[in-house]
């Protein structure tokens, strides 16, 4: 498979959809599947992953606005790395419309391979439902 340099530049895309409970305000648990894409300035790109993960959201604040800690955890089973894969984000959590629903804003990263090998930096805007 092509590694993906630690050097390497380029912009992704990253396609998710985490399922799970709600336990209460603050403790967000569940299960989800991605699928990234990355298209890189140099030869070494990855070009695609598709991790499976545990999923794992705490909203510090039971308010309208609260800021956030997530990570999620599993493995890529498929693309040009078949490894581990870890995502930690720290974030902002605005309530919208009804009761759960909510737009989030998060900075973090992704780390890729067993000791973290490849990283990549991530900004997103996500939707709760």
């Amino acid at each position: 498979y092509q590694k993906l340099s630690h050097s390497a530049r380029g912009v992704g895309n990253n396609d998710a959809s985490s399922h799970g409970y709600q336990f209460n305000s603050h403790i967000f648990l569940g299960g989800g599947v991605a699928y990234l894409t990355r298209l890189a300035y140099d030869e070494r790109a990855l070009d695609y992953l598709l991790p499976v993960y545990a999923h794992f959201r705490y909203n510090f604040l039971s308010k309208r606005v609260s800021p956030f800690v997530e990570v999620k955890a599993g493995y890529s089973l498929a693309g040009v790395l078949t490894d581990a894969y870890s995502e930690a984000s720290l974030g902002l959590r605005i309530g919208v419309g009804r009761k759960g629903q909510a737009v989030n804003v998060a900075l973090g990263g992704i780390a890729l391979g067993a000791k973290g090998e490849y990283t990549a930096g991530n900004f997103k805007v996500f939707f709760e439902l």
